[in-house]
């Protein structure tokens, strides 16, 4: 068998572990080449396997146990199917889906899962095929890692560390080290190794096993079965994570205007582009489309949105000196203006005066075929516009939201940013 090693750091010692990964050996049985024996079975006829060389299980020998102390208790896979539990139990497992390799859930503890997502195209050799890995807390997005690092959907810079979690490149792998729970290392390609923290004995679940020293109840995949909360399933029974919680086969979850639904252990979602919202409040405090915050204090009158492409609309800020010494910046108008024509305009003033075409007074409600005007409540003014935008003006409060629907992706400028889903160009100006 072929052999290859890795050295990393033991979180709570200086210890140099060294991690070993096995590649199979494979025979193909039979006439009809439609069964292979591994770990050196010998096909003996037909769909037949001896499993007697590494005294190996399982009708294609595809478990062998792997006892011992120099094991350490870690959990690997590699090359796609291959995998080992923190007991020692070796098996292969021709899953081309997402898997939970650890999974833990329990009340008073935080929750967190490590999955593994396999090449659903893998028809090639399984070492070649894309893999990656995505680690979910409760409460916190993904964090995905395959060639790099992301979280939130956005790469990150290495080393990098969120909430408990420190990650780093080491050696030529992704090193991540959490504070009380485990070790994990990833090549970047396949091969990824496990190991927990002695307080999760027995505590874990996954196709890493239950990390409880008795090999006999780690999984069983001979037929095409998942161990999960100790019972075998068939995959497409399985349930799905959700930021560190679980949900059964059929599940639906709602994330704004889309959702999602649990089918054999992956999420199948909706992909519409939902409304965002821009906010202003106290004293100049932003948060753009995107959702980055900031804080931008100035007496001058600034574009808070426009279109970007075809000039449809304006959105302009009034800011003007407040507090107690006049050292803080406050709105003092908010003015929407359609196609540059004064005509179409109107303007929300701090005295609670509302214009249209900059210069006429008028009484609330107010409607025309370009705005409605009205107090939604003892707070809040509204305008609502035909072509997907609405403000909402608090001028006691000092706050104000901008809320555009989805046809202004991709196209607005302004403080407001650019409502691309990327915060990194949100300042992006003329």
């Amino acid at each position: 068998m072929q052999e290859s090693g890795m050295a990393i750091y033991n979180p709570s010692s200086t210890t140099v572990s060294l991690f070993r990964n096995r590649r199979p050996h494979s025979l193909k049985c039979g006439p009809s080449n439609s069964l292979t024996c591994f770990n050196g079975g010998e096909c003996v006829y037909r769909e037949l396997c001896n499993c007697s060389r590494f005294n190996a299980t399982g009708p294609r020998c595809q478990t062998v146990y792997n006892t011992g102390a120099e094991r350490d208790h870690i959990c690997r896979t590699w090359g796609q199917y291959n995998f080992e539990t923190f007991d020692g139990l070796y098996y292969y497992f021709s899953g081309k889906s997402t898997y939970v390799l650890v999974r833990h859930a329990e009340v008073d503890e935080q929750s967190f899962s490590i999955q593994v997502n396999n090449d659903p195209e893998c028809h090639s050799s399984p070492y070649s095929c894309k893999r990656s890995i995505s680690l979910f807390f409760s409460g916190d997005e993904q964090i995905k890692m395959s060639s790099g690092v992301t979280y939130k959907g956005f790469g990150v810079q290495l080393p990098y560390i969120i909430g408990n979690l420190h990650i780093q490149k080491l050696a030529g792998y992704f090193l991540v080290r959490h504070q009380y729970a485990f070790t994990l290392a990833w090549d970047g390609i396949s091969a990824v190794y496990i190991k927990m923290a002695p307080e999760y004995l027995g505590k874990t679940h996954g196709l890493c096993g239950n990390n409880n020293a008795i090999l006999q109840d780690d999984l069983e995949t001979s037929y095409g079965l998942i161990y999960e909360n100790e019972l075998c399933v068939k995959p497409m029974d399985c349930p799905c994570d959700y930021h560190g919680s679980f949900f059964e086969m059929g599940s639906v979850v709602y994330e704004e205007c889309n959702n999602c639904t649990c089918i054999g252990g992956k999420w199948s979602c909706t992909n519409l582009t939902c409304p965002a919202e821009c906010s202003v409040s106290g004293d100049t405090h932003f948060m753009t489309f995107d959702g980055r915050k900031y804080t931008f204090q100035a007496t001058c009158q600034y574009i808070l949105a426009k279109s970007r492409t075809s000039g449809a609309f304006t959105i302009s800020l009034q800011n003007a000196p407040c507090g107690q010494n006049q050292d803080g910046s406050c709105i003092q108008s908010v003015s929407l203006i359609l196609k540059q024509d004064p005509k179409r305009q109107v303007t929300l003033t701090h005295s609670g005066d509302v214009l249209i075409y900059d210069q006429y007074k008028i009484n609330l409600p107010y409607a025309d075929e370009l705005f409605e005007i009205r107090k939604l409540s003892s707070v809040f003014l509204q305008v609502k516009t035909h072509i997907g935008l609405q403000i909402l003006y608090d001028r006691e409060g000092l706050r104000l939201y901008l809320q555009v629907d989805e046809r202004w992706k991709d196209d607005t400028m302004g403080l407001c940013g650019t409502f691309n889903g990327n915060t990194e160009d949100d300042f992006l100006y003329e």
